[in-house]
C-alpha cells in the first residue's frame, strides 16, 4: 500500500476536512448539563507551521493506517505539554506572536455509559478553525474562535479499554490564521490569541434528550412564564418542569417533539438591585437539566428602554476578554476581577466587545446583576457578499443564543460593529437581526454605527432596523468639537441610542497638562467634556464607554502604545486605575443616586 504520507508533496487537504462532518449550532448540547468527565489539564501540543499533520494525515494513525515501526515526523506522546484551557500565545516566548496551526493531543480511558446514552464532545472555544479526531476518525470540524461546539463521538470510541491501555486518542487541529473570508475577517483592531481558550468535556446524553430549552416571562405580563423546548426526536412525550418555589407541572410535547407552554407563576423579577434567580429543573423521559435562572422583561418604548416596565439608564462600559497572564483563556477569579471593576464604578451594564466572551461571564452577571450587551465578531468588513460568510455568522449568532438564551443578564444581542453601509451588508445584517428575532422575541438587537463625520449624523440605514442604536464617536480624541457631538446625539433616530463607544488614551502613569494627549488629565478631560454633552442629551439611554482596560493590539504602534491600545480606564494589570475611571465612577453615583464605591468590592456582594 502506498504510503498516505507521501500526499503531502502534492495536497492539501484541509479545505475538504473542514467541509465534512461540520459542528453547528443545532448540533451544540443546551446548557444546564454537567460534564461526566473535564477533559481541562495537560493536553500534548506542537505547532504545525507547514500543516505537515494534515498532509501526512496523522491523525489517522490511531485508526491502524501507518506502520508503528516505520520513523515519523511526529510523536503526540512527546510533545512538549500545555494546560488547558490556554493560549499557546501565552505559553511560550516563541509563540507570543505565532499564528498558524497547533496540534493538542491526550488520551482518556472509558467512559462508564448506560445502554444507548451517547457520548458528546464540547470545546468550549478554540480560535479560529478546528477539527476533532478520535481514535483517528474524524468527528467534527468548526469554524468560530468564540462559541462553543459539540461532537457526537460514540462510535468512535474504543469499547472498555483504560487510559493505561493507551485509552483513547483525542486529537485536535486548531489554525488562527486569518482569512478573508473569516467572521472576523483578516483585519481586527484586538490581538489574534490561538488556542483551545475555554474548558472541554465530554457528556453524556440519552439517546432521546432535550435539545434546546428557555424559560422568559410570559408575553402577556408578569403574572406567568413560558417554557419552550423542542427534543432531538419526534413524538408526544412528557416533559416536567420544576421551578425551585413556583412551578411544578407536567406536559406533553407536540407531535413535532416541541412545548410551549404558559404557566402561571409569579416570580420576583431580577434586575441589577434584585439579582434574583431561581433554581430550574426539566425533566423529558431520561434527561434532565438544571439551571440558575432569573425572570426580567427588556423592551423599548419610544426613545426608553424599559426593564420590568420602568425606565432604565444603562451606566455601562465596555470590555474586551483579556489578561496578560492568559490571554483570552480568563480564569473565573479574573472574571470576578473585571466584574469587580465595573461594579465598583457604579455600572449595571457591560457592553462585551467584539465577539462572545465566556458563558461564565454571563453566569457571574446573572449572579452580581449586571445587564450585558452581547455581540458576534461581524466587525467593520466581512466578505458581505459571500453566502458561506453569511452562513458562518449567523451559525456563530445562534451558537451564542443557545449558551446564554436563558441569562437573565443579557439584554441585548448585537449584530455588528462599525460596518460599511453597503447594498450587500443591509442584506447581511437585516439576515442577523431577522435570525435574532425569530429565536428570541424577547431580548433587543442593537449594532454599533459609524458617525457619518460629514454630516455629524448617523447615515448607517442599519439603524432603522434595530431595537436600540450604538454610536461609536470619539470626540476629544480623533476628531474634535464637542458642539457637533451635541447635534450628533440631538437628532431623532426614532429608537433608543446607546452611546456605544467614546474616549481617549492615556498612559497609566504619565501626568500633564489637560490638554496634553496621551496624559491622564487628557483622558480624563474628554470624559468630563463627553459626560456633560451626553448627559444632556435626552435621546442617550445608555453609555459604554470605551473602555475598562487596556488591551493588546498590533495595529497601535506609536511608541507609547508598544501594542496596545491605551484607551483602558485602567490598565492592562487591571490593578491602576487612571483619573478617568473615578471620573466615570462619581458621575455614575450621581445618576445612579448612589455613593461612590471604593477599591476592594466584594465581586460577589
Amino acid at each position: 500500500m502506498e504510503n498516505p504520507g507521501y500526499s503531502q508533496l502534492h495536497s492539501n487537504p484541509i479545505d475538504d476536512l473542514m467541509k465534512s462532518h461540520v459542528a453547528l449550532a443545532d448540533s451544540l448540547l443546551c446548557p444546564g448539563r454537567l460534564p461526566a468527565l473535564k477533559l481541562d489539564g495537560e493536553w500534548h501540543a506542537s505547532p504545525d507551521i507547514y500543516d505537515n499533520g494534515v498532509r501526512a494525515h496523522w491523525y489517522r494513525e490511531a485508526g491502524g493506517e501507518f506502520d508503528r515501526n516505520a520513523p515519523k515526523d511526529y510523536e503526540f506522546e512527546a510533545w512538549d505539554t500545555m494546560a488547558l484551557p490556554a493560549c499557546w500565545n501565552c505559553r511560550e516566548e516563541k509563540y507570543s506572536l505565532y499564528e498558524g496551526s497547533f496540534w493538542f493531543f491526550r488520551t482518556f480511558g472509558d467512559v462508564p455509559r448506560k445502554e444507548g446514552e451517547r457520548v458528546i464532545l464540547r470545546v468550549g472555544a478554540a480560535n479560529y478553525a478546528a477539527m476533532v479526531f478520535v481514535n483517528g476518525i474524524h468527528v467534527a470540524s468548526h469554524e468560530g474562535g468564540f462559541t462553543p461546539f459539540c461532537a457526537d463521538i460514540t462510535a468512535a470510541l474504543k469499547p472498555s479499554i483504560p487510559e493505561s491501555d493507551g485509552g483513547n486518542r483525542l486529537l485536535v487541529w486548531v489554525s488562527n490564521a486569518r482569512r478573508r473570508d473569516a467572521v472576523p475577517a483578516d483585519f481586527t483592531d484586538w490581538f489574534n490569541y490561538g488556542g483551545i481558550y475555554r474548558s472541554v468535556g465530554l457528556y453524556l446524553v440519552p439517546p432521546i434528550r432535550i435539545d434546546d430549552w428557555s424559560l422568559s416571562l410570559g408575553p402577556f405580563g408578569d403574572d406567568s412564564v413560558r417554557l419552550r423546548l423542542a427534543l432531538n426526536a419526534r413524538g408526544e412525550r412528557p416533559v416536567r418542569l420544576g421551578i425551585a418555589g413556583l412551578v411544578d407541572a407536567e406536559f406533553v410535547t407536540t407531535a413535532d417533539g416541541r412545548l410551549d407552554a404558559i404557566i402561571p407563576a409569579s416570580p420576583e423579577l431580577w434586575s441589577p438591585d434584585n439579582p434574583r434567580l431561581y433554581q430550574v429543573e426539566i425533566r423529558a423521559e431520561e434527561d434532565l437539566v438544571r439551571d440558575g435562572v432569573g425572570f426580567r422583561r427588556v423592551e423599548v418604548d419610544g426613545g426608553k428602554v424599559l426593564l420590568n416596565g420602568e425606565p432604565v439608564f444603562l451606566r455601562g462600559v465596555t470590555a474586551h476578554e483579556e489578561s496578560l497572564e492568559n490571554g483570552r483563556a480568563l480564569t473565573e477569579a479574573e472574571m470576578l476581577s473585571t466584574l469587580a471593576l465595573a461594579k465598583e464604578m457604579n455600572c449595571n451594564f457591560m457592553r462585551l466587545a467584539h465577539y462572545p466572551h465566556s458563558g461564565e461571564v454571563s453566569r457571574l452577571a446573572d449572579r452580581l446583576g449586571i445587564m450585558l450587551w452581547e455581540e458576534i465578531p461581524v466587525y467593520w468588513s466581512l466578505e458581505f457578499d459571500n453566502p458561506a460568510t453569511l452562513d458562518n455568522a449567523a451559525n456563530q449568532l445562534v451558537e451564542l443564543m443557545k449558551r446564554d438564551g436563558n441569562r437573565a443578564s443579557v439584554i441585548v444581542w448585537a449584530v455588528g460593529n462599525e460596518n460599511p453601509d453597503t447594498d450587500e451588508r443591509f442584506h447581511f445584517m437585516n439576515t442577523l437581526i431577522d435570525t435574532a428575532r425569530r429565536r428570541d422575541p424577547t431580548r433587543l438587537v442593537a449594532a454599533a454605527c459609524l458617525v457619518d463625520l460629514e454630516k455629524f449624523t448617523v447615515s448607517d440605514r442599519l439603524a432603522r432596523e434595530v431595537d436600540i442604536l450604538g454610536i461609536n464617536e470619539y470626540f476629544g480624541w480623533y476628531y474634535y468639537g464637542y458642539d457637533r457631538l451635541a447635534g450628533l446625539l440631538a437628532r431623532d433616530y426614532g429608537k433608543p441610542v446607546v452611546v456605544s463607544e467614546f474616549g481617549a488614551e492615556a498612559v497609566a502613569g504619565l501626568h500633564g497638562a489637560a490638554d496634553e494627549q496621551w496624559t491622564e488629565e487628557y483622558q480624563e478631560e474628554v470624559y468630563r467634556n463627553q459626560f456633560d454633552v451626553i448627559l444632556g442629551s435626552a435621546k442617550v439611554v445608555g453609555l459604554a464607554p470605551w473602555l475598562l482596560y487596556d488591551f493588546k493590539t498590533p495595529r497601535r504602534l506609536n511608541p507609547r502604545q508598544k501594542m496596545y491600545n491605551l484607551k483602558g480606564l485602567v490598565d492592562r494589570t487591571k490593578d491602576i486605575r487612571k483619573k478617568a475611571f473615578f471620573c466615570v465612577r462619581d458621575r455614575y453615583a450621581e445618576l445612579a443616586g448612589s455613593q461612590p464605591r471604593g477599591p476592594g468590592v466584594d465581586p460577589t456582594g
